[in-house]
């Protein structure tokens, strides 16, 4: 991931999941991850089979938490979209 932030600056990322990430217990093992981080956020399953994650962090944190996350569903994500999210998305967190 591109990091046009200072190290250590707290941005917000919308990030989607795609694959077999819904109906495996993605939200609620997400939800446990996150609470080794300090981060802000939520998880939430998408109409289209997706699962949706805004998160409000520093980059280094962002990047270990995707990657503990990614870690843990090997096998059932197929893709990942990430970009800084909108105000009003972050307004959610």
């Amino acid at each position: 991931m591109a990091d046009t932030n200072p190290q250590g600056e707290t941005v917000c990322h919308h990030v989607v999941y795609h694959g077999r990430v819904q109906g495996v217990g993605f939200r609620l093992t997400t939800t446990h991850i996150a609470r080794n981080f300090p981060l802000d956020g939520y998880v939430k399953n998408m109409p289209n089979r997706t699962v949706e994650i805004v998160v409000r962090s520093d980059q280094a944190t962002l990047e270990k938490f995707l990657k503990a996350v990614e870690d843990q569903f090997e096998g059932h994500i197929e893709k990942r979209e990430i970009r800084e999210a909108s105000a009003n998305e972050c307004v959610e967190v």
